[in-house]
């Protein structure tokens, strides 16, 4: 069973946490041996500590405790039998001190690493590294410094068209830094929680260029297709002898949308334009001629408002065409990214390092590729 307290600061978190605790330690001899209670930083350990040793004291000395009743509730116990049990696990605490285990989310990370090294492929006497923006410049460094081999001719020029996105999408003209800013991503979950397969993916620029050249291709067609319908309604009207401003809402009518669309600038069609489909009363201008109003009908009878319907139509694809720019847009950097993990992951191995950052996901590695259940208690 998991039990989830939510509360703000200074509202008893402690208290309702030591509490649980205690009901833990009633629960069965020597008890806190196999209890993990985790905080996030070295004061609140101590804290708990301190906290959970006292109301053992003072229940082992028969004093009023405000966990007294509970205890007598939970284990359907006297007083007095609450106070004797209390100086025993007292005891056995103060005599086995080592096995009182609160500690740190990290510190018992890194004791559960070191205990299961081998298995995760660690060598013995590795070093925690906690900051990873220095093994990321190092990392990114060298692989810049490499840049000049013939291997390396691929990411040279992903990194140069990297440089020129960035340049002219008004970033930084600190190359480096852009670099290591993308770079800071990988010791992100998100992608941590990317699969073996795909990392190879990311690695493979030959991969990569042919999906570039598919997102090339919707992009393309989206904004060609919409082109084409815009110049043919724009055509028409034309043809006909009269400008978009003789439409409804003259100067603002929505059918200038077409003209925005020819020039392939991809705006979505606002709610006066989705109102023109098969709506013939929306085209009409006040105060135009009955010769006037039969020339608007005729054209939207002869192919005009099949233009505003294919246009609402085309733009029914627009999410594909939305994730193709995306994509465009930031392939490079996801080429990019494989090269510096590689790079980064040759920095831990000739340093003999373990990214704190790894910590958690290189034990969920070990817990999924063993039959082994992992069962504790838990509290905070």
């Amino acid at each position: 069973m998991l039990t989830v307290y939510r509360a703000s600061a200074g509202s008893g978190k402690t208290y309702q946490l030591t509490g649980e605790y205690l009901k833990l330690l009633f629960a069965g001899t020597s008890s806190f041996r196999r209890i993990l209670a985790v905080t996030f930083t070295n004061k609140a350990t101590d804290e708990m500590k301190s906290r959970i040793i006292q109301e053992l004291d003072i229940l082992a000395r028969g004093e009023e405790s405000g966990y007294l009743k509970d205890l007598m509730t939970e284990f359907s116990l006297p007083a007095d039998a609450v106070f004797k049990k209390a100086h025993r696990i007292l005891l056995e605490i103060l005599h086995d001190y080592s096995s009182f285990n609160i500690s740190t989310i990290d510190r018992f990370f890194q004791q559960t690493m070191r205990a299961f090294a081998r298995e995760i492929g660690l060598q013995g006497g590795y070093n925690v590294e906690l900051d990873t923006n220095r093994v990321l410049s190092e990392a990114v460094d060298k692989m810049l410094f490499t840049l000049d081999e013939p291997a390396n001719k691929d990411l040279l020029n992903w990194l140069l068209k990297f440089s020129e996105d960035k340049i002219e999408n008004g970033k930084s003209w600190n190359f480096k830094k852009e670099v290591i800013e993308l770079g800071s991503e990988l010791f992100k979950e998100k992608y941590k929680r990317l699969s073996s397969d795909m990392h190879k993916k990311l690695g493979d620029k030959a991969a990569l260029k042919a999906y570039l050249q598919k997102m090339t291709v919707i992009v393309s067609d989206f904004e060609s297709t919409l082109a084409e319908i815009a110049n043919e309604a724009l055509s028409q009207i034309s043809v006909a002898g009269y400008a978009i401003e003789d439409f409804a809402e003259g100067t603002k009518s929505p059918l200038k949308h077409f003209q925005k669309w020819a020039s392939r600038e991809i705006k979505l069609p606002t709610p006066t334009f989705l109102n023109l489909e098969d709506n013939i009363d929306a085209w009409k201008a006040a105060g135009k001629s009955k010769q006037f109003e039969s020339a608007i009908k005729s054209s939207y009878s002869t192919g005009l408002n099949d233009c505003v319907k294919a246009v609402i139509a085309h733009f029914q694809t627009i999410n594909s065409y939305n994730s193709a720019s995306i994509i465009r847009q930031n392939i490079y950097s996801l080429g990019i990214l494989a090269d510096i993990d590689t790079k980064i992951k040759e920095v831990i191995a000739d340093n003999n390092l373990m990214l704190l950052s790894d910590t958690t996901h290189l034990l969920n590695r070990l817990i999924e590729g063993s039959d082994a259940p992992f069962i504790y208690e838990k509290i905070g």
